[in-house]
């Protein structure tokens, strides 16, 4: 059999990995657009809101008692008076964000999309002194990297037993650590091939503290990618496409090509993951695409199941 390669450039014949690395680097506002910043304040409201929720649960308590500290060190822990450094900060944070399963979803990346990226970006951000406005513009290069990517591998590394959340994740913190800190186009591609490298969460984990850990091991990878490419670190700049890399692990007989044609295109698609939160999505305004989405649906929520 010949091997696929529509996983191998984009339509203007560049690498996957080196075109999503310029756009990460480049893309401006104008092209993201005002919805997209929008989407984005509510997503890290939500995100927050959730974070904050679990500040007292025992995996959140185990791994502040092992990371945290009393220090001044730049980054803050949500829900909690210690600090952490910048890795480990995005690491508790993005395992706290997740420990009760009400953080949003995409069916693009099918997985949840802001827990691995919100983390990694506030803290770079803090690390930074970065703006406001430059946290929300990294959750949204994030987020669109994650739905990108998941596009092209599909729900496959679902079916073989991979999280998206832990695995995806990692490349969407990445992009958001990449253009908080100003990498280049080269050194974001060796931002993303060493996330793509570190991607990691077994669905046989689910049920378990194990299953947040993805999303907070998914934020730190993130960080650790992005701050040692921007010390010329090296990864192959291929890595999301080429041979034995992120796409052809994930989903051996991918068939479909990316998009990087919006930076707004995936938001829309939003909704609580537990999707079965009806009293709570019941009083939102119906005008929220993902308000109908989360409501329409009927599954019963568990902890740390989806």
């Amino acid at each position: 059999m010949e091997p696929d390669h529509t996983f191998d450039k984009t339509a203007d014949g560049i690498g996957f990995t080196r075109a999503l690395a310029g756009w990460i680097s480049t893309v401006d506002d104008a092209a993201i657009g005002t919805p997209a910043f929008a989407w984005a304040r509510h997503a890290m409201l939500d995100w927050i809101a959730v974070t904050v929720a679990a500040a007292r649960e025992p995996l959140v308590e185990m791994l502040t008692a092992e990371y945290g500290s009393p220090q001044a060190l730049p980054c803050a822990l949500v829900g909690s008076p210690l600090r952490a450094d910048a890795a480990q900060a995005a690491l508790i944070n993005g395992a706290a964000g997740h420990a009760l399963d009400f953080d949003d979803v995409t069916s693009a990346m099918h997985g949840h999309p802001t827990v691995p990226v919100a983390p990694a970006a506030l803290a770079v951000a803090q690390a930074a002194g970065a703006s406001g406005k430059d946290l929300l513009r990294a959750l949204i290069l994030g987020h669109e990297v994650e739905s990108r990517i998941g596009e092209v591998v599909g729900a496959e590394q679902y079916r073989l037993g991979l999280h998206p959340t832990g695995t995806t994740g990692a490349l969407g913190a990445a992009a958001a650590c990449a253009r908080l800190g100003g990498l280049d186009p080269t050194a974001t591609a060796h931002a993303l091939g060493l996330a793509a490298t570190q991607a990691a969460g077994l669905k046989c984990m689910f049920g378990t503290m194990a299953k947040p850990l993805h999303a907070g091991k998914a934020a730190m990878n993130g960080v650790m990618a992005a701050r040692l490419a921007a010390r010329g670190f090296t990864a192959n700049p291929c890595g999301i496409e080429c041979e034995q890399g992120f796409g052809r692990t994930q989903r051996p007989r991918h068939r479909r090509s990316p998009r990087l044609s919006s930076a707004a295109q995936a938001w829309p698609l939003n909704a609580p993951c537990s999707s079965s939160m009806p009293p709570a999505t019941s009083r939102i305004p119906p005008s929220k695409p993902w308000a109908s989405y989360a409501a329409s649906t009927g599954s019963t929520w568990t902890r740390w199941s989806r």
